[in-house]
């Protein structure tokens, strides 16, 4: 069984574990009980960043909402036809 897992970062490519992703894509995840080896990659791509987002700003509304007040920069809304 193949699956995606996103892991998004509030600093962007300037956090240090996503440095080291480009530097070294092999990396050994743990979700509570699972873990797996795997290969890591950035998405750059403006419209999947802006839908996973988007996605998370549906599913926790309020955590998403104090980021975009915490760090200067993002919109209180998402819409990716923008």
């Amino acid at each position: 069984m193949v699956t995606t897992t996103y892991i998004a970062s509030v600093h962007g490519q300037d956090a240090d574990w996503c440095k080291n992703i480009c530097t070294n894509p092999k990396v050994h995840v743990q979700i509570r009980d699972l873990e797996f080896d795997t290969t890591a990659e950035p998405v750059p791509d403006p419209i999947r960043i802006v839908d996973f987002i988007g996605l998370r700003l549906r599913r926790y509304p309020i955590m998403i909402r104090l980021f975009t007040h915490l760090f200067d920069g993002l919109p209180l809304r998402f819409n990716s036809t923008d």
